[in-house]
């Protein structure tokens, strides 16, 4: 691959800004924001991409909260004050799994801390999101 991520994200960005009426005027005077800019708005890549992902994510909340479940950014999703639970990072397990396939089960909830809605997804246990 070549190219820097620096050159990536800008390209992203003024493609979701581009999609969505905007000018490549408008994607530049964005960029330039220090909070937006690459080398800029944040402390890790993860931070940095994941913020502008997000954004770029509006209307498709599923694949938003998929992107935050990977870069843990934004970091403005907050519990549900009624429940006192985090916010879901994951599906349970269906309802028959622990009955129709105990072993399976039982090596993969425990590889990410249980079978429990708050457990790390399947990527942060190969590294991938490490």
């Amino acid at each position: 691959m070549t190219g820097s991520a620096k050159t990536y994200y800008n390209a992203a960005i003024s493609a979701s800004i581009i999609y969505w009426g905007g000018t490549q005027a408008e994607a530049d005077t964005y960029l330039a924001q220090t909070t937006v800019a690459y080398t800029t708005s944040g402390s890790s890549w993860k931070e940095v991409i994941g913020n502008q992902k997000y954004i770029a994510l509006y209307g498709r909340g599923f694949e938003a909260w998929t992107s935050w479940r990977l870069l843990d950014y934004p970091n403005t999703l907050t519990r549900p004050s009624i429940s006192n639970e985090a916010v879901p990072r994951r599906y349970l397990y269906g309802y028959n799994d622990k009955d129709l396939n105990p072993d399976n089960y039982a090596a993969a909830s425990s590889a990410m801390g249980g079978d429990d809605k708050s457990s790390r997804v399947f990527w942060y246990i190969t590294g991938v999101g490490n």
